[in-house]
Parts: structure tokens; sequence; C-alpha cells
């Protein structure tokens, strides 16, 4: 639907859609040796439990033990259930102080003991870089021994916290993908909690907004700098864009002269602080009578 402003330069209003899904996250491999190192300033606080292992094409499902990076930066993974899914089978035998284990049924064999860092691999003498342990009755090993003693090739996607193992002896791509933030969502959001705040001609604060101060005051919560007036913003502020997109700002203007400003929030609406008949902090149609009258174009700030 298209409308002429003042000025006689045609704009086009948005047709109604819903908002775009997320994107997946970018892959990046490197050595899990590495990158635990690296990271480990940032999670050494205590045990991270928010580590995935992925066997082959497929995201290993921990139904009680999680798999987890300790203090030292060693990836620790739940022995019996990393096993099973690559097609081991496991024998337990146990004594006062310890747990032995048994790992065979297929190409290679292993036998570990707890709190031992002297292991069989293939019925030679190997030693552990940590000594198998056991936390709330699962016995975890560090996730290399297991690619080091079973044939697997270990890769380790720093972008999504995942260990993969290739036990097929094929590299393998991530089988899932963290969601990359929407800061256009997060912006919404954080401006709709100021619904209802009054309007006030020069106000800034949430005790009082013009609709320039709103989307001023909104932004900054997201370190994005934007000018102090509406027309600041349409002269300097962003890049023009014919539809707008969630987040985007939406501007109106009266013989040449931009005088208010909002931000899009999808199917044809905006959030702004309304100086008119519902006075305040609302959501606005752009379709609308008045909107559609003074409608002048929106701008991509993010």
């Amino acid at each position: 639907m298209k409308f002429w402003n003042t000025d006689k330069d045609r704009v086009t209003l948005p047709r109604k859609r819903k908002h775009a899904g997320l994107k997946a996250a970018a892959l990046s491999f490197g050595l899990l040796a590495a990158v635990m190192l690296a990271d480990n300033e940032t999670h050494a606080s205590a045990a991270d439990y928010s580590v995935k292992i992925q066997v082959n094409d497929a995201i290993v499902n921990f139904p009680e033990a999680q798999p987890f990076i300790d203090q030292s930066g060693v990836l620790m993974a739940p022995l019996r259930t990393v096993m099973e899914s690559m097609g081991y089978k496991l024998e337990w035998k146990g004594t006062d102080t310890s747990i032995q284990v048994t790992i065979g049924g297929g190409a290679h064999s292993a036998v570990i003991t707890t709190n031992d860092v002297n292991a069989t691999v293939n019925g030679t003498p190997r030693t552990l870089e940590q000594a198998p342990q056991l936390v709330n009755g699962a016995i975890y090993v560090p996730i290399r021994w297991i690619a080091d003693s079973f044939g697997s090739i270990m890769q380790w996607d720093n972008d999504n916290w995942i260990a993969i193992l290739g036990a097929d002896g094929k590299f393998h791509s991530p089988a899932w993908y963290k969601p990359q933030p929407n800061p256009a969502a997060d912006i919404i959001a954080s401006a709709g909690k100021f619904m209802g705040v009054p309007y006030v001609t020069g106000g800034s604060t949430p005790s009082g907004f013009d609709c320039s101060g709103f989307v001023k005051y909104v932004f900054d919560k997201f370190n994005i700098e934007l000018p102090r007036t509406s027309a600041d913003m349409y002269a300097n502020a962003g890049t023009s864009v014919s539809e707008p997109q969630p987040g985007d700002l939406v501007f109106f203007a009266d013989r040449g002269r931009v005088f208010h400003v909002g931000l899009y929030t999808g199917d044809g609406e905006y959030l702004n602080a309304s100086s008119g008949k519902t006075s305040g902090v609302t959501v606005t149609s752009l379709y609308s009578t008045w909107s559609q009258k003074y409608y002048v174009g929106a701008k991509r700030i993010l």
C-alpha cells in the first residue's frame, strides 16, 4: 500500500508479517586443549555444565549425569552414556574403595579404575591425564581419553561448546547450533517495559518521555548512541529502508519537517511516546489515519 507525504515523495508502508526466525550461529573449530585453557579464566569459578558432546552426527542425550568442564579446564564425560552411544559395552566390578570398569564389544577395549590414572587400553598400559571420578553415582573420564583410546577424531566447536567425537574416523559439523543474539527483539522487549509512561515535552527518563527521548533512552541501554531529536535521527542515524523490519525506526513529517519517531515492532505497529489522544508510551498502527498522513520513512539502526 503506497501513500504520499506532503513533499510528494512516494513512501511505502510495510506489509504485515511475523518476525524473522533466528539464524544459526557460525561454526568455529579449534584444538580442544587450547580452547579449554583459553576459556578457563572465564569458566574457572565452578564446574561448567553447559557443554555438549556429539558422536558422529548426533548430540548425545544425557538423561541424568551431565558432562562438565572442571576447574582445570578438562572436559569430563559420563563414561557409560558416551561409550554406549559409540556402540561399546561396559562391565563393572566394585570394591570398598574403587570401581573397575571393563569396556569392550567394539574395535577397541580398555580397563579403568576410579581414582587411578593407570589404565589398560587394547592390552597396553596407559596413563590418564586425570583419574576417573565417581560423581553422584556416575563415572567420569576425560573426553580426550575416550577419543585417543577408542580411535576417534576429536573436534571442539567453540561457538556452540560441543566436543565432537568422530567415532567413524570422519570430521563432522555440529548437530546443534547456539541461537544468535537477537538485538532487535531485546530492544523491543526493553522498550515495551515502558508502556504507559506519560508523555512529557523534552522528557528523556522513565518518569516521562517525548518521542525521541523515549527512543534514545531505549537504545542507550544497549550502548547504541542516537541523536536527541527525531529530525536529527532521520538525518544522521542509520540507513534508509523501503520497508521497516522489527527494531527499525519509523519517522513522521509535516511539510518536510520530521517531528515524530517510533520503534517498529512488526506487523504494521510501532512503539512510541505519543502526545495525542492516547498520551504516553503506547503501540500505534502504521495504518492508522494519522500514521498514513504523516509517515515519511524508516531507518535501520541495527
